[in-house]
């Protein structure tokens, strides 16, 4: 039986800019017990690109990216970086050898330790002069905005401060691999939006590839150059986040990235590249992923962009608006959003510039482009 030699991929002499790992993970799998955490999952990652797995908890995300860090080490399947085998279920790579740097969700700042002397232990190992260290790690801080904090312990900053010690420590290193294992779940929500904002701009100024993990689909999607979409153990899709939102491969796809309801009808045949589907006393149109035979019993998945409220007095030539109550109202900053209850189903994240009165009366109408349409019997519930 032939052996792979593994051959560690760490640079010691680092350009100043790195050209990141092309990532290829092949047939992962992973079990803990009876769970199967990991079924076979086969993901490619171009060198430099950001890419975000997205799913609920359980889906493997963690597990995954853990395995990729070398922290986890996968029953079976392999990893590649470019053309070195780093993994290939009989042996590992070491996980310091693999030329990565990685940003925990708790931070994991060593609390006995200064600002400064967090940053720098990222290159104990490293083959540099103590004056390159020091010039590393100063530049790193004054990027993510902690040049004033050098002496300062964790315990002394804010979260959100800790969480750019822990990025400019992943930093400092000028790895070919970025890794991040859900770094916002902990903040508040402006910190979290300004965070998301410094990451993708350091992370993609670095050169290095990078992998991201959240159960957010707005950051995902915000973040991203390309998402994955992750359930149960399986990768259900991959593409932009664009081709994600517009064109999912699932119902569970369309319903982990935000709906406003779902409607069920039967398909009633084909119109202009659409779908089209009979839903009590209306026809409605969305778009399918295959052509639905005749007769088929369809979910008609909608997207709150699809929805649009008017008076109810208007009316239209085709005569589809339907009538609905208005149940609940929220304001959101740049307008409301309103739960609307009509003959077929109750509908969430309703947008209008103004407030509707609770209990008025309205109709309702579905842009076809925001709806897709799936044979029922899959609830896309995780």
């Amino acid at each position: 039986m032939s052996t792979v030699q593994l051959t560690g991929v760490d640079r010691r002499e680092a350009p100043e800019v790195p050209s990141g790992h092309q990532v290829a993970v092949r047939g992962a799998r992973k079990r803990y017990g009876s769970v199967e955490a990991l079924a076979g999952v086969d993901l490619e990652i171009e060198a430099g690109r950001f890419t975000v797995l997205l799913g609920p908890s359980g889906s493997g995300k963690s597990t995954l990216i853990r395995g990729i860090a070398g922290i986890e080490r996968f029953d079976s399947g392999s990893i590649h970086f470019g053309a070195v085998p780093v993994s290939d279920g009989r042996r590992s790579l070491p996980a310091e050898r693999r030329d990565l740097a990685m940003v925990f969700q708790d931070y994991a700042l060593w609390p006995h330790l200064t600002v400064q002397q967090n940053v720098a232990y990222a290159l104990r190992r490293r083959r540099i002069t103590a004056s390159e260290v020091r010039t590393r790690v100063f530049e790193t801080l004054e990027r993510v905005g902690l040049d004033a904090k050098t002496d300062s312990y964790p315990n002394e900053l804010s979260g959100g401060q800790q969480q750019r010690v822990a990025l400019a420590r992943a930093l400092v290193g000028r790895p070919a691999l970025l890794l991040f294992d859900e770094p916002l779940s902990n903040l508040d929500a402006d910190l979290r939006e300004r965070l998301r904002v410094e990451i993708s701009t350091l992370a993609r100024e670095s050169g290095a590839t990078t992998l991201y993990i959240t159960h957010d689909q707005a950051e995902a999607f915000a973040l991203a150059d390309e998402v994955g979409v992750l359930r149960n153990g399986r990768l259900e899709q991959r593409g932009s986040p664009e081709e994600i939102f517009r064109h999912p491969a699932t119902p569970f796809v369309a319903r982990f990235t935000g709906l406003a309801g779902s409607f069920t009808g039967h398909s009633v045949g084909a119109l202009g590249g659409h779908s089209r589907v009979r839903v009590g006393e209306h026809e409605l149109l969305g778009t399918t992923t295959a052509a639905v035979p005749a007769g088929t019993a369809v979910d008609l998945l909608i997207r709150p962009t699809a929805t649009s409220l008017h008076e109810r007095s208007r009316t239209w030539p085709d005569g589809d608006a339907m009538f609905a109550t208005v149940i609940d109202v929220a304001y959101r900053g740049r307008g409301y959003e309103h739960v609307v209850e009509c003959a077929y189903g109750r509908l969430v994240a309703v947008f209008d510039l103004r407030p509707w009165t609770r209990g008025s009366q309205c109709s309702i109408r579905i842009d076809p482009e925001g709806c897709m349409v799936f044979p029922s019997g899959d609830s896309g519930q995780n």
